[in-house]
């Protein structure tokens, strides 16, 4: 469970420690290093994905609007998740009543 190792330095070290070790070094090399860069992304791809239309929804489904135009943009919004709710605050906004 435990070895030796440098030299003339009796230095103690647990072998299950350094098998964790590899083995996140081996996912980090898999994976790629995750910087703020990458985080910044992630975070913006998961705001698009899954905020944005669930903002939109909320606001079609408070508000009044002429015709079937409430359920046009929320069958938009639920087929086309991302393009659909930014559709919607561009251009289904102004069609309120």
């Amino acid at each position: 469970m435990y070895f030796c190792c440098k030299q003339n330095k009796n230095v103690i070290v647990n072998r299950n420690i350094i098998l964790t070790i590899k083995l996140n070094t081996k996912q980090m090399e898999l994976l790629g290093i995750v910087g703020p860069f990458q985080i910044l992304i992630f975070l913006t791809i998961i705001f698009f994905t899954g905020v944005l239309p669930i903002l939109a929804l909320i606001d079609i489904l408070k508000s009044d609007f002429a015709g079937n135009n409430k359920i046009m943009w929320v069958l938009i919004i639920l087929f086309m998740n991302i393009i659909g709710s930014i559709l919607y605050f561009l251009i289904g906004k102004n069609q309120k009543i």
